[in-house]
């Protein structure tokens, strides 16, 4: 008798881990979130780049999305651009420079004589820390595990699947982003944050500059640091310093190879979107000119 209750066991655990198993590759196949957008975006521009004679391209996530026009800077200097910028830089840099390195053949990057990279990582305290944690591929899609995205009771209690609302517009020529179908309502709320580990920023700074030189050989680096709006939350002497340190920090590691454009804040609220680091129309032709001015000054 109790040989049978052992068999009946154990067969019950193994159609439970079997069922288990199913489930989780169903949910792992059937992620919800802003996944499908993301990708749709991503996956336009690369299908766009794909026959362009490019010579200088944006590089980031949200702030150059928003914030810079390849456009623009196709009538203000001497190259031909293109926007790269991804949603939240593909979740971590590894899935985002693989994204570059897939999209651009190795002539391609060959032929780039400049690269302007712009990342918010070092405005706002952790989020180096957490890219470096996160799993997700560019998409925001996890990876297949042994805890489900979603508890197999919420299916149960709601079986119906929900696709979430496209956000980001499929971009314009050059990869710059349609205002014409997003509305900006401004209702984020101001914050000065730095981030407050050192050793964790020169290493992401580093990191990145190292990954620009290792896929575009030939090309100039323009490091920036995006325009946010802060308002009264706003603290110039500390701004100074911590980017003074950042300055000194590159020119220390890498000489007069790397070029830093700090650009100022917006100075007013109307010049932005729906977060401090993302500009709307009027604010990205702003931030562009000044990036542009710089380039020009510069080069």
């Amino acid at each position: 008798m109790v040989k049978d209750n052992s068999l009946i066991s154990f067969v019950f655990f193994v159609i439970g881990l079997i069922l288990y198993s199913i489930y989780l590759f169903y949910d792992f196949k059937n992620q919800e979130g802003a996944g499908w957008w993301m990708r749709e975006f991503g996956f336009a521009k690369r299908e766009e780049a794909e026959d362009l004679n490019l010579t200088a391209l944006l590089l980031g996530g949200s702030n150059v999305v928003y914030s810079l026009s390849a456009q623009q800077l196709d009538k203000s200097t001497n190259l031909q651009w293109y926007n790269f910028g991804l949603s939240s830089e593909a979740m971590s840099d590894p899935n985002y420079w693989g994204y570059i390195s897939d999209t651009l053949t190795s002539k391609q990057r060959q032929n780039i004589d400049l690269i302007v990279y712009s990342g918010i990582q070092l405005l706002s305290n952790g989020y180096i820390r957490q890219r470096n944690l996160e799993d997700s591929n560019a998409w925001n899609q996890r990876p297949l595990g042994l805890i489900p995205n979603k508890p197999l009771y919420e299916v149960i209690l709601n079986p119906k699947t929900i696709r979430v609302k496209r956000y980001y517009p499929l971009p314009l020529k050059k990869g710059d982003f349609d205002f014409n179908k997003m509305i900006c309502p401004q209702k984020y709320k101001e914050a000065f944050v730095r981030e407050e580990n050192w050793s964790e920023a020169k290493s992401w700074i580093e990191n990145q500059i190292l990954a620009i030189q290792s896929l575009f050989t030939k090309a100039k680096i323009i490091f920036v640091i995006p325009s946010e709006f802060y308002g009264e939350t706003y603290n110039l002497d500390f701004d100074r310093k911590f980017f003074k340190k950042v300055k000194l920090f590159i020119k220390n590691r890498f000489g007069d190879q790397i070029k830093v454009l700090i650009q100022p804040p917006y100075a007013d609220k109307k010049l932005t979107c729906d977060a401090r680091q993302h500009a709307n129309e009027n604010g990205r032709y702003w931030r562009t000119n000044n990036l542009s001015e710089f380039i020009n000054l510069t080069n």
